[in-house]
């Protein structure tokens, strides 16, 4: 079974939108009309709906003239599609919602939101896959399994075997693996070293798509430039979850090949081309046409990521950010006296970075090392506030009590043979000089590289293994799992703890991170399962920082 939701989605529109087979055939010859016209023996009509007033457009429709009618279909494209292994529910602000003072409703409409976006990545995927989750009964990611659930359970029979096919009857079925957002916060606030991730966080990357500010032609302003980073970028393809070291390095390299290539085409017979008699003539021609839309694509990726390493390396320069990420990765084991005093100096008023960087500092430190003395962290909140700063995401998570009870388990391993990220930013240079040429030159690459909490609890989960305070249950029409600490079980009989699982599905509620999914992407080439990573909204770590201020301040 493909396990490609990019190439699964696409699939599902081409057919909704009858692209690949085209219907012609009228509504069996009955009479009577469709919404005032008559439709006996004319072409059937369709009607895509696309938003939340589906219902009651198709209420009125319907009524007097069900004889017209010879379908209603749910395509189930509720989600959207990132990559082949990552989607997102488009649905910001989850978390803030879920533990903010928002009403009940707001709560329960969140949840549906949430679930019914599941269903249909599950539908796209054809899959009825076994949850896993918390068994807590406050979990959030709990309330949206067992509404998954009984929307599962309220489908009729027919559209159940349309959605799902024979996949009810598989004996070995994916795991839908649903976490709470606060299984792991540090994550979410951390400064990264990633590429993709950076773009993420620097440049507000969203849903593919960015947007940046570079200087006019003529040095008078500036100009905004908006870039798609899409499946036919094949930098973007190799490069979105590498090192920001290697990915600009590899603009460099990528400049080079261009300009070799556009060398070989300059020399490439000139003679024939100037006599249109010649043997050579029609290949060269046919060369040349085979060429050119690669090299344009190339162009293409060329300048957009030339422009976004260009920004980047601006961003982590003036605010320091590579301080940031080597003093983060230290706070959970580094010794107390020493990470008091890296903090303090981060904090200072001449310090570079935003007030938003020495707040998620301070966040991390808080939620990586419950054990910091709180006089000393009162200490650190008061210098910020005289700076101006907003403290009340840190008030939110001094009350945020689960914290203190997570054991993280963050182990941190430096490559041999490695700088620090400090070292290598000196080689970035202040700009790409003439669009890339010597960039990088001999960079090594740096990066301490931390177990990912989540790949951590996943990676044992796919071998069998049993996880604390978690259950799994069984996705099926009428039927229930028998509750908190129930063993689902495969329509074989057999229990499904201690079977190594080769599907999987992440998800989670609440926000996610381009870091996580580089985690998942990292376990998945290790381990050769076919795993799809999602969430309610890829979140960046300052709009996560503006929901904690948010919760902060109700």
């Amino acid at each position: 079974m493909s396990f490609d939701l990019e190439q699964k989605q696409t699939t599902a529109l081409q057919e909704m939108l009858q692209l690949r087979k085209p219907q012609t055939s009228a509504f069996g010859g009955r009479g009577g009309s469709f919404g005032g016209h008559p439709v006996g023996g004319g072409a059937p009509w369709k009607v895509l709906i696309f938003d939340e007033a589906a219902k009651d457009i198709l209420a009125p429709l319907m009524t007097g003239t069900v004889g017209a009618v010879v379908s209603v279909v749910e395509r189930h494209v509720g989600f959207i599609c990132l990559s082949p292994c990552e989607f997102s529910l488009n649905l910001p602000g989850l978390f803030s919602r879920m533990h903010g003072t928002s009403g009940d409703e707001a709560v329960q409409a969140a949840i549906d939101a949430a679930a019914e976006g599941l269903l249909s990545v599950l539908a796209t995927l054809g899959v009825v896959p076994l949850i896993n989750c918390s068994s807590s009964a406050s979990s959030p990611a709990r309330s949206v399994a067992l509404r998954l659930q009984e929307m599962v359970e309220a489908l009729p029979a027919k559209a159940f075997s349309q959605m799902f096919g024979s996949a009810t009857a598989a004996v070995t079925k994916p795991l839908l693996i649903l976490l709470d957002r606060e299984f792991d916060l540090l994550t979410m606030l951390q400064h990264t070293w990633l590429y993709g991730a950076l773009i993420h966080d620097l440049l507000k990357l969203r849903l593919n798509r960015v947007t940046v500010t570079t200087a006019s032609a003529e040095g008078k302003g500036s100009t905004p430039k908006t870039f798609d980073l899409e499946k036919r970028d094949l930098f973007w393809k190799e490069h979105a979850f590498s090192p920001f070291p290697v990915a600009a390095a590899a603009v460099s390299q990528m400049l080079t090949d261009y300009n070799t290539e556009l060398a070989k085409m300059g020399r490439s017979k000139p003679d024939a081309f100037s006599q249109p008699g010649g043997a050579d003539f029609s290949s060269d021609i046919l060369k040349a046409v085979d060429v050119l839309p690669d090299l344009a694509d190339k162009k293409r990726s060329l300048d957009a990521h030339t422009t976004i390493a260009t920004a980047l390396v601006s961003t982590i320069k003036e605010r320091g950010l590579d301080r940031y990420f080597e003093l983060e990765q230290g706070l959970p084991q580094d010794r107390e006296a020493a990470v008091t005093s890296a903090v303090r100096q981060c904090l200072a008023p001449e310090a570079p970075g935003t007030l938003e960087d020495k707040l998620r500092l301070l966040a991390c430190l808080y939620v990586s090392r419950p054990s910091f003395p709180k006089p000393q962290f009162e200490a650190l909140i008061s210098e910020l506030q005289k700076q101006g700063a907003d403290v009340a995401s840190l008030q939110f998570l001094s009350k945020f009590s689960a914290i203190r009870s997570m054991n993280w388990e963050l182990q941190s391993v430096t490559p041999s043979g490695t700088s620090s990220a400090s070292a290598a930013l000196e080689g970035l240079g202040t700009k790409f000089l003439d669009k890339g040429r010597g960039l990088l030159q001999g960079v090594k690459n740096l990066l301490v590289r931390k177990a990912s909490p989540i790949a951590q609890l996943l990676e044992g989960l796919l071998e069998g293994q049993e996880a604390p305070g978690r259950q799994t249950m069984s996705l099926k029409r009428g039927q229930r799992s028998s509750g908190p600490g129930s063993t689902a079980v495969s329509p074989g009989g057999h229990s499904v703890r201690g079977s190594p699982v080769r599907q999987a599905i992440v998800f989670v509620v609440g926000g996610a991170s381009y870091v996580e999914a580089a985690a998942i992407r990292e376990l998945a080439a290790r381990t050769q399962k076919q795993l799809i990573f999602g969430s309610t909204e890829f979140v960046s770590p300052n709009e996560f920082l503006e929901e904690l201020t948010q919760l902060g301040h109700e």
